[in-house]
C-alpha cells in the first residue's frame, strides 16, 4: 500500500478473498502463483514463498477472478501503482461444511463487518475512480455513500463482458 498512497487512480473493489486467491497471498485479488510467477509486476522488492502445500495444488493457487483483473488492467497498460484492488469483505468467506478450500458469499453480518475497513481504505487511498466488481460490492459501496461504476464479475462467464467495460473506464 505504501508505494501506492499518492498514485491511486483506481480503485477496483469486489466481494470477498478467495481460497485460492487471497486466502494464500494475504493479498485481494491476487494469488499465490501470480506472486511467484511475476512478483516484480505484482509487487515491487517482495521476495515471495510458498503458503499453500505442493502436495495439494503443485504451482502454487491461482485465482481466475485475479488473473482477469489483473490481466485486463495491465493490457490495457494501467501501472500497477496506479491501482488497487481490494474486497467490500476483505476476508475469506468459507463454507464451514467444505473447509477452508471453498467460497461464499460473505452474509449480510459479514458484509456489515467489512465496511469500516473498506471505508477506512478508500479514505486512505483518494482516487479518480471506484469500481465495483459485481453487485455486492456496488451494494457496500452504494451503503457507504460512494458513487462507483459498476462492471459485471468475470466469474461464471463474465470474463469477455467485464474486460469491455473496464476497458471502457479507464481508457
Amino acid at each position: 500500500m505504501q508505494e501506492r498512497l499518492g498514485h491511486v487512480k483506481l480503485v477496483v473493489v469486489g466481494e470477498a478473498l478467495g481460497y485460492r486467491g487471497g486466502h494464500f497471498s494475504g493479498i485481494p485479488m491476487t494469488s499465490e502463483r501470480m506472486l511467484l510467477r511475476d512478483q516484480q509486476q505484482v509487487i515491487a522488492g517482495l521476495e515471495p514463498r510458498r503458503t499453500s502445500k505442493p502436495t495439494v495444488c503443485e504451482h502454487g493457487f491461482s485465482e481466475p477472478t485475479a488473473t482477469i483483473v489483473w490481466g485486463a488492467l495491465l493490457k490495457l497498460d494501467v501501472p500497477p501503482d496506479e491501482f488497487v484492488l481490494w474486497n467490500a469483505f476483505p476476508w475469506h468467506s468459507y463454507d464451514p461444511r467444505r473447509g477452508l478450500l471453498s467460497n461464499r458469499a460473505p452474509n449480510k453480518f459479514e458484509q456489515l463487518s467489512g465496511r469500516p475497513v473498506l471505508e477506512a481504505l478508500l479514505e486512505l487511498l483518494p482516487c479518480e475512480q471506484i469500481v465495483a466488481l459485481g453487485k455486492i460490492a456496488a451494494a457496500q459501496l452504494e451503503q457507504l455513500g460512494l458513487h462507483a461504476r459498476c462492471v459485471r464479475h468475470p466469474a461464471s462467464g463474465g470474463a469477455k463482458l467485464f474486460r469491455e467495460q473496464i476497458a471502457k473506464i479507464v481508457c
